[in-house]
């Protein structure tokens, strides 16, 4: 017999079994490509999102904790590193909430996107982009579902407007949170193809979403946020993208970013003293991060830091003798004594120098006990009021005049109180307790925040270091 005989009289009578194994094979090669189709499917799906959620942008750049000059997206094209045709569109990202005129129907937590045309120049499908430029608000189909509402009615949008630094941090001005309003008309919605689906997080729903100008937002957004300049035009959001060539990289994003980063960028300025040979770091944030501390003090190695606090009293006697008299709120200000030529270097924790102002106002001599009573943001952003005592170690001259319009060198730009005229016109969040005298009033028009006394670091940090930073200069 031939082997192809004996095979197929296997085959035949063991046919039950080989055709189980025919089946199970048969089965399980269903199973595996129907697998394998779905997975490529789903990759398919995912990638189809990604690509609706980021366009054809390559690299996002996000400001955590600030806002940058709108001009820095200008100025990272005018580098050697990007390709051109690099497009690069500044957004301001924030969350905000939407309501009818008659207040009828509300959606809370909107992503509110303030963009321009390089925006769109970035979509999916620039062709599915809108005529945005009417200056109208856009919705997403998410949200344009959810409003119910046609083209052409009106919408109210409510946004936070940004303080310099958090309201539940001391002398931030306002402590509740300030809003700015819009009432525009709904131009229509955005298809995903048109950047409808635009969104960085990392689930699947698409996110509620509003389209504003660019520069609607911004004016009004920011109109309290640069009170020494007054300018609005800031974002904290640059994509970049090169639709029609190579994918920026982000090697090279780095590059430019690297080239074009300023100072400003960063909420920092440095300032030459009028009245010492030295210069001063100071942050819009008034409170300088750990980051920006380490940075100054690795490029300059003669540095100090400053904390300069505003208490609510500088009163004569210890906490508990009900101070005789006292000095309604005041700067005072915290520094190394061995790096500030008018301290006494051996200046202890326990011990206080005044200006000459505060010293005969107290009417006090060296030794005697000082009481300063300060405000500290207790649990649930609740101010309670704490002091300490401190003993008198000598008196300094009184400090230099500051021109009209201008701050202590010592003392940073605090919102709601340094750009005001008189004493009676500031707002910095806190209650008022003590009456504020003509003295007072004088003190301030003559030397502005000049601090009236000052402490080592180490006792002001105790005092008045926040989650935000323990000094306010550098």
């Amino acid at each position: 017999m031939t082997l192809f005989g004996i095979v197929a009289r296997n085959l035949r009578y063991y046919w039950r079994q080989h055709l189980g194994v025919v089946v199970g094979a048969a089965l399980c090669s269903m199973v595996l490509v129907g697998a394998l189709m779905v997975g490529d499917s789903v990759k398919a799906t995912l990638r189809r999102l990604a690509d609706e959620r980021i366009g054809k942008a390559d690299v996002a750049l996000l400001a955590a904790d600030g806002f940058f000059r709108e001009e820095l997206a200008v100025d990272l094209n005018k580098g050697k590193g990007l390709d051109d045709g690099t497009v690069i569109a500044p957004l301001v990202v924030t969350q905000g909430s939407v309501s009818l005129p008659d207040g009828s129907f509300n959606v809370p937590n909107v992503q509110v996107l303030g963009v321009d045309e390089r925006f769109w120049k970035l979509a999916p499908d620039p062709k599915a982009v809108p005529a945005f430029g009417s200056g109208d608000f856009f919705a997403n189909e998410r949200l344009y579902k959810h409003l119910k509402v046609q083209p052409q009615e009106r919408l109210i949008l409510r946004v936070e407007e940004p303080g310099l630094f958090s309201r539940d941090a001391p002398l931030s001005g306002e402590r509740d949170n300030k809003f700015v309003s819009f009432n525009k008309k709904l131009g229509g919605s955005v298809g995903a193809e048109g950047f409808g689906r635009f969104g960085l997080q990392g689930n699947q729903r698409e996110p509620l979403t509003l389209f504003v100008p660019l520069e609607t937002l911004q004016k009004r957004m920011f109109r309290n946020f640069d009170e020494v300049a007054g300018k609005t035009t800031f974002a904290n959001f640059l994509l970049l993208g090169n639709p029609g060539g190579k994918a920026v990289s982000n090697e090279k994003a780095k590059a430019a970013l690297d080239e074009a980063w300023t100072l400003s960028d960063a909420g920092i300025s440095v300032k030459e003293l009028r009245d010492e040979p030295a210069w001063s770091v100071r942050s819009r944030q008034v409170f300088l991060s750990d980051s920006l501390r380490r940075a100054g003090e690795t490029s300059a190695t003669k540095t100090t830091g400053v904390l300069t606090y505003l208490v609510n009293a500088i009163g004569k006697g210890n906490e508990d003798s009900n101070a005789s008299s006292l000095i309604p709120y005041s700067m005072v200000s915290a520094v190394d004594p061995v790096k500030t030529e008018s301290l006494p270097d051996d200046l202890a924790n326990d011990e206080i120098v005044l200006n000459q102002w505060a010293a005969d106002d107290l009417n006090v001599t060296a030794r005697e006990a000082i009481t300063i009573s300060y405000y500290a943001v207790g649990e649930r952003r609740k101010l309670r009021e704490e002091s300490r005592t401190f003993h008198l170690r000598v008196v300094t001259p009184l400090p230099p005049k500051v021109p009209e319009d201008e701050e202590s060198d010592w003392t940073p730009q605090f919102p709601g109180l340094s750009e005001a005229e008189s004493c009676g016109e500031w707002d910095t969040g806190i209650p008022i307790k003590h009456k504020v005298r003509d003295k007072d009033e004088e003190y301030w028009d003559t030397y502005r925040g000049s601090p009236k006394a000052f402490v080592t670091l180490p006792a002001g940090q105790e005092m008045w270091s926040t989650r935000w930073g323990s000094l306010t200069g550098l």
